[in-house]
């Protein structure tokens, strides 16, 4: 029997990642110079969160391979809302405490948070995308592509800002 890439992946393939971002944030709480400041929120944090965020994403538009469009603008849309959100929280953290306190607390909270999602989130199984494979191959038998010049995307794109007012 063949076993799908879900049950060969351990649930905490995130946790690498949440590991980057929460350990970021605390040590850039004990820090007390600019440049490890730069180092661990800057540079680690960084790096969490823009591989952990492609990580995630990859999964995402295998789940929806026939909409990875929509599957990759939902992720990022979410992403730039959870910044949106998270700006007036640090806000008031930072009214009611220090800077390094605010920090050691957002460490904390995404490491829970990074660990939950490591649990959550799953490579779909080999037999679920074969059959989205075979499914869009069936599809795009009867379809036939066709290019657009660079007048007809302008065309079709001003059709689209009838819906944006």
């Amino acid at each position: 029997m063949r076993a799908s890439r879900a049950t060969l992946q351990p649930p905490h393939h995130h946790g690498g990642h949440g590991s980057l971002i929460a350990g970021g944030f605390i040590a850039a709480a004990q820090t007390t110079s600019l440049l490890w400041t730069y180092i661990t929120y800057g540079i680690i944090v960084g790096f969490g969160v823009g591989v952990g965020t492609d990580c995630v994403m990859s999964i995402a538009v295998k789940w929806y391979p026939d909409k990875q469009g929509i599957a990759s603008g939902g992720m990022l849309m979410g992403f730039g809302m959870g910044a949106m959100l998270l700006s007036p929280l640090v806000t008031v953290l930072l009214g009611q405490f220090s800077w390094q306190t605010t920090f050691l607390i957002l460490g904390v909270v995404f490491g829970v948070v990074m660990l939950a999602v490591a649990f959550i989130v799953k490579l779909p199984p080999v037999e679920f995308v074969a059959s989205m494979h075979v499914a869009k191959a069936a599809d795009e038998s009867g379809n036939q592509k066709r290019d657009y010049s660079a007048l007809e995307m302008v065309k079709r794109l001003r059709s689209g800002w009838r819906f944006s007012g």
